[in-house]
Order: structure tokens, then C-alpha cells, then sequence
């Protein structure tokens, strides 16, 4: 699906077929640029190419603006982890339409690689009549068979990959199909209902040192609390040294009396570039939840989407925000403070990078997070001093709550 944007696509579709069947199949789909057979040839059948970092290092960027997602070059195998056979059906606009099959099956009863064939063909357009796209089918899956338990987790996912929060410059959506158990996902609940039921939200930006935050409080149905809105403009965040990396904190322990608090300076967002985030956070206390509506789907959704996700140029990082992914290590936080601190299970939010800004933030190879070191650090440093601004805000509005009569 990240290749689907890097080919400047407005959408990627993933139809799982006859998920309950032997000829179970996995498409994903897109309306990008397509490929051309030198393309299939030299670089999708190439290990490591690496085009795509050659492009992002350079600045080069596609027709919609793009700068590409991949770097390694090893992302589009993983479609072979999904099963022992692979379609894949391109288009470029105005060009012919190429067909490329692998069956492993076939692949693995030849003694050397080398005498394994893959033909390229190609032929009048059956798939893609009149437009352009790319098309990956797997079948023959590896495997127990799909249950509805990890249907529903994998539509949480795609449906996320492009952030619910920062304003785009570009189109593209990504969408699950299960033409047989529609039913599995159809009482999904609908995310933009449940966010705008939050009682609270926090906005955030921190560029070149100057940290810019917006706090409102809501309210709930049926409480007598008025809502309340803060914002500032302030130099710097404050920072817990406990949050610095190692050799931050290494340079503070000379000092005669190590500080409780640091402030940021420019050099805390070297290679990480601009931050913002937007947090809608809740209050799972039972007679809160009710006011609020749709406890029930509402407890599902934080259960299954609670958390920060983090995002470049609005395209999700993975796997930061999914259940059990303490990232920012809001839940330790939570134990010694358990009333005054936020947890990944009553917020729901989204921290947003620039590609082209956080050249020093690697993404690892199996596409799980970034590579741990300073940079990361120091963002998790930043994010979390943010984070202490609503905490402290919030909590006023605590207080207020649990005095309200009833």
C-alpha cells in the first residue's frame, strides 16, 4: 500500500476473497502510475534497489509532490510472506498491460535459482481498461485461515495509514473489501463520530524552538460544567531529563545541581525537523463514559485504536499506536501518577513529521518504527513535554468533573 503512494496513486484497495475457502485470495489494488517493463525488470524483481532513497535523498519528488515511502527496496517482498503465489497485473497510461506471476511451488522444484523462470507478458488491457494502476494478487496462502478477530484489527490499520488529523496536499485513501464476510466489518464503528465525541482536545507545534499549543475541554451531555479553552506560545518545551537519551543526560549530570526540568532548545529537533499533534483524549470512568454515548462502541475503540500513532507527510509509521506499542511510555507514566497522567487507552492521537525534515529518523527494515538512537529520543523527549502541558491543563477540568453533583 506505501508503494501505491510512492506511484502517486489516490487510492489503494485491499479485497480479501473467499477468506473461508481454499482459494482464499489477498488484492491490493491502486490507480497509480503503473510500471513499465524496464521498471518490473530492473527494480521490482531486484533486491535492494535502492531508486527510491537515491530519489528521497536528492529531494526528488513525483507529479503529486511525493517524496517516496521506501528506502530499502525490500518492502515489495513481503507479499510473498502472504502465499506461495503472486499476480501481478500494471498499467502504465497509454502502454500496454503487463502480466508477471511467481509461484514459489514452481520456483522451489528447480535445483538452482538461476533456472527458475519468470515471464513478463504482455497484453491488451483487461484490468485496467482505459486508466492506469497496479494490481497484486496472492494466493495459495501460507497459513491458518484469516479469523474476523484479525480482519477487523488489519481494517483498523489501513483504514489509519493516512492521518484523520493533518490537512493534505494530496488525495489518497486506503480501503478494505471482503466481497464474502462484509459482515465481518460493516458495525465497525465509525471513526470521525467517535473523535468528535471526545471531551477533550490538545493541538500542538513545535518549529524551530517555538512551541505553540491549544487546549479545549467540551464538556459532557447532562453535566453542568462549563467548557473552557487555553492556548500559549512559549520558547522551547519543558523536558524531564529522565526523557533525554543517554549522552543528553550524561552532559546534565556535570552540572552541580542537575536540573528537574530542561528546556528545548533548536538542537533538540535536529534532524527531526517541525512537530505537531493532535490529541482527543476521554474518561473511561463508567458513570463519565455514559454521558458521552455509544459507551459500548466506544470502549471497543479505544481498546483497538488507543494511543499516538506518528505520521510523515500524513502517511502512517507503524507500528507506533497500535495496542500494546507503549512507544512514548504513557502507561509507566500512568502507574505513579494514575490520576494526573494520560494513558494510551483514553487518547487517540497523532503526531505528524515531515519526510523531507527527518532525514535522521530511519524507518527499520521490517517497516516497525524507527531505528532507536539519539534522534528518536530526543522526539519521544519532545512529544512527551507537550503531552505534560495538557496533562496539567486537564487536570483542572478533572477537578471540576468530580465535583459535579451526581
Amino acid at each position: 500500500m506505501k508503494n501505491a503512494y510512492d506511484a502517486d496513486a489516490t487510492q489503494a484497495e485491499v479485497t480479501m476473497a473467499r477468506l473461508d475457502a481454499t482459494d482464499a485470495t489477498i488484492t491490493v489494488a491502486d490507480d497509480g502510475e503503473g510500471m513499465s517493463e524496464d521498471t518490473l525488470r530492473n527494480i521490482w524483481l531486484v533486491p535492494g534497489h535502492d531508486h527510491k532513497a537515491k530519489d528521497r535523498a536528492s529531494g526528488t519528488r513525483t507529479r503529486k509532490g511525493r517524496l517516496p515511502l521506501g528506502e530499502k527496496g525490500v518492502g515489495r517482498f513481503a507479499v510473498h510472506k502472504l502465499g506461495r503465489a503472486v499476480e501481478v497485473v500494471t498499467r502504465q497510461t497509454d502502454g500496454p498491460e503487463l502480466v508477471l506471476k511467481i509461484d514459489w511451488d514452481d520456483i522451489a522444484s528447480v535445483e538452482y535459482l538461476d533456472e527458475a523462470r519468470v515471464e513478463i507478458v504482455a497484453r491488451t488491457p483487461q484490468l485496467f481498461l482505459g486508466g492506469r494502476g497496479t494490481s497484486v494478487t496472492v494466493s495459495a496462502l501460507r497459513g491458518p485461515a484469516w479469523t474476523r478477530g484479525e480482519v477487523r484489527r488489519l481494517y483498523r490499520q489501513i483504514t489509519s495509514i493516512s492521518s484523520p488529523f493533518a490537512a493534505r496536499s494530496d488525495d489518497f485513501a486506503a480501503t478494505l473489501s471482503l466481497p464474502q464476510q462484509a459482515d465481518w466489518i460493516a458495525d465497525v464503528p465509525n471513526t470521525e463520530t467517535l473523535l468528535e465525541s471526545a471531551p477533550w482536545r490538545f493541538t500542538f507545534s513545535l518549529k524551530d524552538n517555538e512551541f505553540s499549543w491549544r487546549y479545549e475541554f467540551r464538556g459532557f451531555k447532562g453535566i453542568a460544567l462549563s467548557p473552557r479553552t487555553a492556548e500559549g506560545t512559549q520558547f522551547g518545551v519543558l523536558l524531564d531529563p529522565k526523557d533525554l537519551p543517554e549522552g543528553d543526560q550524561d552532559a546534565l549530570r556535570g552540572q552541580d545541581k542537575p536540573p528537574r526540568a530542561v528546556r528545548s532548545s533548536s538542537t533538540h529537533q535536529e534532524g527531526i525537523g517541525p512537530i505537531s499533534g493532535t490529541l482527543m483524549v476521554y474518561d473511561r470512568d463508567k458513570d463519565v463514559i455514559e454521558k458521552i454515548g455509544n459507551s459500548a462502541s466506544l470502549q471497543e475503540f479505544l481498546n483497538e485504536s488507543g494511543g499516538v500513532r506518528v505520521y510523515r507527510d500524513g502517511i502512517r509509521v507503524y507500528n507506533y499506536g497500535e495496542p500494546g506499542d507503549d512507544w512514548l511510555g504513557l502507561d509507566i507514566r500512568r502507574v505513579n501518577s494514575p490520576t494526573k497522567r494520560i494513558s494510551n487507552n483514553i487518547v487517540v492521537g497523532a503526531v505528524d513529521l515531515s519526510l523531507a525534515a527527518s532525514s535522521y529518523l530511519e524507518e527499520k527494515t521490517n517497516r516497525e518504527g524507527f531505528v532507536e538512537g539519539v534522534a528518536l529520543g530526543r522526539m519521544r523527549a519532545l512529544i512527551r513535554g507537550a503531552i505534560a502541558v495538557f496533562e496539567s491543563e486537564r487536570n483542572i477540568d478533572k477537578k471540576n468533573l468530580r465535583k459535579a453533583p451526581g
